[in-house]
């Protein structure tokens, strides 16, 4: 969590809010960030030592569903995840891949379009097999917000 104004209603009498588009895609990045790293070290400590660090990655996961406002949030939140596993060098990854991105910094590439659009293309098939499964109801029935984690679980299991 940060606190932040990114969504916020300063003036009560006014019906509409505040909002900061660009500054919540980036707290939602930087959560991103921070969750996947975390969750890749809690499940290193958590198996047998013989696991090496490269194993904990997005090639192990059934599927990949996100919190979808919009649906190209998801494919951009997929390559972010894979830039992640890139930059810790995980076997999966393709050794040009590797060469090409491992001394990006995540948090000065957050702003970086030409690297979000290469890695959008770079991670296209992760993204087919594990997320657009669960996409389903947010492409038919528009934006959700809240409970768009939930559809995107149905439809990913309806499948």
């Amino acid at each position: 969590m940060t606190h932040v104004y990114d969504f916020y209603k300063p003036d009560l009498n006014s019906p509409y809010p505040v909002v900061d588009g660009h500054l919540s895609v980036q707290c939602y990045t930087s959560a991103l960030d921070t969750c996947y790293k975390q969750y890749c070290k809690k499940v290193q400590m958590n198996t047998e030592s013989s696991l090496s660090t490269d194993e904990v990655n997005l090639s192990m996961f059934d599927g990949i569903l996100f919190h979808t406002p919009y649906v190209k949030l998801t494919q951009k939140s997929l390559a972010r995840l894979y830039l992640n596993d890139i930059v810790r060098g995980c076997s999966y990854v393709p050794s040009v891949l590797t060469e090409k991105y491992r001394n990006v910094d995540i948090h000065s590439s957050m702003n970086d379009k030409d690297l979000e659009r290469d890695l959008v293309e770079q991670s296209r098939e992760l993204y087919e097999q594990k997320t657009l499964p669960g996409l389903y109801f947010s492409q038919n029935m528009g934006n959700m917000y809240t409970p768009s984690l939930y559809y995107s679980l149905f439809s990913f299991l309806s499948r």
